[in-house]
């Protein structure tokens, strides 16, 4: 259980290789989840995509078995993707990843495709705004919410706004319930609303060159296909959008394996792995 120490904090890392050993530096894909979940929800991706890349699941500061910053911290995207690349160097990706991220985990692939493009192959955002302002469900309300019902209301009501009825397991769903009711209340209200309620990263989307695959589930109370639309207009050539039909918000999860289908189509695409 790899951990970094990085910027007065540790973050944890795992590393997934199993790929052939006559394969010499075998590309590597970097996955980032989104607030109140850890590296553990990419459990379904992992053995399709161990045979041809040396995969890395980073739990962000402040979320799963990371080191949880005081109250106050000075949250920024770019903090964030200097956390991300210091994994990245530790867990020897190499020069450039392939960076798969959902939600928060998303919109820091666009935040890297514009700041640090020599840093990336390719980037998979799923169910990822660029501007506050797109940002539906409860977000508004989650400071009442915990302060009156509990941090375990606002998972019950996330819960809801990612799955459908019966898409996963009573066991994932209670699992991923779990993840939810142990996160920092401060870090959920701090990152939402300093940095996902107050960005925009539209001006700069133009500048992404890097190939970028938009995954959204149709029904994301938090991502419109609306929202994509903007995105992949705004990014221009290099954007691709692939909705999948009926689902919400945790499609990453819930639909993974088109979702995979999808990654490891368009990876193919672009690069030679």
């Amino acid at each position: 259980m790899p951990t970094l120490n990085h910027a007065e904090g540790e973050l944890y890392y795992d590393v997934i290789d199993l790929t052939p050993a006559w394969v010499d530096d075998p590309p590597s894909v970097l996955f980032m989840h989104g607030l109140g979940f850890d590296g553990t929800i990419w459990a379904d991706w992992l053995p399709a995509m161990a045979a041809r890349f040396r995969l890395v699941t980073i739990d962000m500061r402040g979320c799963g078995r990371s080191s949880v910053p005081e109250a106050g911290y000075p949250w920024s995207f770019d903090g964030i993707a200097e956390d991300i690349l210091a994994v990245s160097d530790a867990a020897g990706c190499g020069d450039r990843i392939h960076f798969v991220g959902e939600s928060l985990g998303g919109i820091m692939g666009y935040h890297l495709a514009i700041h640090h493009p020599d840093r990336l192959h390719t980037v998979v955002s799923i169910n990822a705004s660029h501007q506050g302002g797109w940002i539906g469900g409860n977000v508004g309300d989650w400071d009442r919410v915990m302060q009156t019902e509990g941090i375990e209301a606002w998972s019950r009501s996330m819960m809801e706004f990612r799955f459908g009825a019966g898409v996963i397991s009573d066991a994932h769903y209670a699992y991923l319930d779990g993840l939810q009711t142990r996160s920092a209340r401060h870090v959920i209200l701090e990152v939402s609303g300093e940095l996902l309620r107050k960005m925009d990263l539209k001006p700069r989307l133009a500048s992404i060159s890097t190939p970028l695959l938009l995954l959204m589930g149709e029904a994301s109370p938090f991502v419109s296909v609306e929202c994509a639309c903007d995105i992949r207009s705004a990014v221009g050539g290099a954007a691709q959008l692939h909705v999948i039909a009926g689902a919400r918000h945790g499609v990453a999860i819930s639909h993974s394996r088109e979702c995979i289908g999808a990654t490891l189509a368009f990876i193919g695409r672009h690069c030679e792995t």
